[in-house]
């Protein structure tokens, strides 16, 4: 009788058994898929130049940065409090080895240049080609050529 017990509960264990396997690897599976975010928003603050780290200055705008599938980056860029005058050029930067200290602020293209930010306000999105998948945090800075500053986002990891 007992080797009939045995033989009638087995099945049910290996059905058990596979069951959890399954619920476990499901979420395993699905955090390798999306190891790194594809998108990331930032504040931009004023006057400030710091290779992306944050300053406490005053925030005048966002950016948002979406990496998709082909490695472009999608950099959706609006300033809502930036000095109403022109910014010269707008640049997309990167930390090439991931350091904090000390950082490695290295410009990666100009996204545009001659932006004119009418009263402060300025919104426009730029798609950049080609990108390296080891590339994955970035910022973003402007250039205000009438006064000599810059705005800046925070880095972000995509």
């Amino acid at each position: 009788m007992t080797d009939r017990a045995k033989w009638v509960r087995r099945p049910y264990f290996y059905a058990a058994l596979l069951i959890s396997l399954v619920a476990l690897a499901i979420p395993v599976s699905e955090g390798i898929a999306s190891s790194t975010p594809n998108t990331a928003t930032a504040p931009i603050e004023k006057h400030a130049l710091n290779c992306g780290y944050p300053t406490g200055h005053q925030q005048i705008g966002k950016v948002r940065f979406i990496r998709e599938k082909d490695n472009s980056i999608i950099v959706d860029v609006t300033f809502y409090g930036a000095d109403p005058t022109h910014h010269d050029r707008l640049d997309l930067n990167y930390n090439e080895f991931n350091r904090v200290d000390p950082p490695y602020c290295s410009h990666y293209t100009t996204l545009g240049d001659h932006l004119k930010v009418f009263d402060g306000r300025f919104h426009k999105v730029f798609k950049v080609t080609g990108v390296s998948q080891w590339y994955n945090q970035f910022w973003i800075d402007g250039y205000n050529a009438d006064t000599g500053l810059y705005d800046q986002s925070t880095q972000v990891k995509i």
